[in-house]
């Protein structure tokens, strides 16, 4: 990000970690994180940034596997928690409304070093958000977040009533124009290095 922009690429108003003491007598680090209030406000340079630097990470994804490092680490056993996320993305066109996305709910269990043999999927997620008309997107299944060079998620994948004219900060870049209409969505997500 800029040194400071305005609003903040994230800004977190609570976070919180809570150890468990009773997986030290199993041998393995026990913890949750906690996030309260996040807000995302993201922009074209910030995306674009981010996708510049995953190809540069691809070209070294054998030399620099952090995953293999953790892997390597003391077992743990930890949960991740977002509540009540807000995330922007602002084209920055003057007859574009920013695209936004309200009551993000995050919960990611079982994030493991350690997963029982043959689990190609160890962790469970669920992710909730809507829009400010009320749309929903949710997203529940499993996933491997230390798979090499990126996490694998199979998970159901449901939409309801999207406004297709939510979509117009992001659909215009590709000259598409959606003004009117909704969408309902209901499948299957696979997401992996191999496919999507």
């Amino acid at each position: 990000q800029d040194i400071h922009p305005e609003p903040p690429v994230l800004s977190i108003a609570h976070v919180s970690a809570d150890a468990e003491l009773v997986a030290l007598f199993s041998g393995q680090i026990g913890a949750a994180v906690r996030i309260d209030t996040p807000a995302f406000a993201l922009n074209p340079k910030h995306v674009h940034g981010f996708l510049r630097r995953r190809d540069k990470e691809v070209v070294k994804e054998q030399a620099e596997a952090w995953q293999d490092k953790i892997r390597q680490a003391v077992a743990f056993r930890g949960a991740f928690y977002v509540t009540n996320g807000q995330l922007q993305y602002d084209e920055e066109a003057s007859d574009a409304e920013p695209l936004r996305l309200e009551r993000i709910e995050v919960k990611v269990e079982n994030i493991t070093n350690r997963p029982e043999e043959n689990d190609e999927y160890p962790s469970t997620v669920h992710v909730n958000a809507q829009f400010p008309d009320e749309s929903r997107i949710e997203l529940g299944g499993r996933a491997n977040l230390l798979s090499i060079p990126v996490p694998r998620v199979d998970a159901d994948l449901n939409i309801d009533r999207l406004r297709l004219k939510n979509l117009l900060p992001v659909t215009r870049r590709f000259n598409v124009q959606c003004r009117a209409g909704a969408l309902d969505v209901s499948g299957r997500l696979q997401y992996s290095k191999e496919s999507t």
